[in-house]
């Protein structure tokens, strides 16, 4: 549904024109290791997805600290923009909320004015709940699916692991005071 991320897009600020009438590429996991690289005739838009991982790669290449949001970054400059590709360029990172990585301690040879931008699922999960009670994007299944599947993502902890760890302290819990009542 390209109407939603141009929607979604403008209740942030950013103007993405991904529907202009002529193109819409999606490439997953292809260049560069890019996660979600979008592609229009007026737009290249890079999503790095950071479910259960940080910022990867922490490199010191001729003294300067390189991450993967670097090497994202310097990879669309060198195939794109310096062979003279006019598309405007947009960086984000799709993080879920109980993440609390310093994106700017990962984008040191980034210009500031293309910083990644920090979006949490639980801006995009309030959005998309927001859309599902209307057609067309209420009889899509695979958008509900999608909404179940980030829910757990647009919390501040964790669910599983918080429950594995209590579960766990509970149980040492209970093992020290059958100790104690020895």
């Amino acid at each position: 549904y390209p109407e939603l991320i141009i929607e979604f897009g403008k209740g942030k600020g950013i103007d993405i024109d991904l529907y202009d009438g002529k193109s819409l590429e999606v490439i997953r996991e292809s260049e560069s290791n890019i996660d979600l690289l979008i592609k229009t005739q007026s737009h290249i838009i890079v999503v790095e997805n950071k479910i259960r991982s940080g910022i990867n790669g922490m490199d010191e290449r001729e003294d300067i600290a390189f991450s993967q949001l670097d090497k994202y970054y310097n990879y669309i400059q060198k195939e794109y923009v310096e062979k003279g590709d006019s598309r405007k360029t947009l960086f984000v990172v799709l993080r879920p909320d109980y993440s609390k990585v310093d994106l700017l301690k990962y984008q040191t040879t980034l210009p500031p004015q293309e910083t990644y931008y920090d979006l949490k699922y639980s801006e995009l999960h309030e959005f998309l709940q927001n859309k599902i009670t209307v057609e067309p994007y209420k009889s899509d299944i695979y958008l509900h699916e999608y909404l179940l599947a980030i829910k757990k993502h647009s919390q501040e902890h964790y669910e599983d692991q918080f429950e594995i760890m209590t579960k766990k302290f509970q149980r040492v819990i209970m093992k020290r005071k059958q100790e104690n009542s020895k």
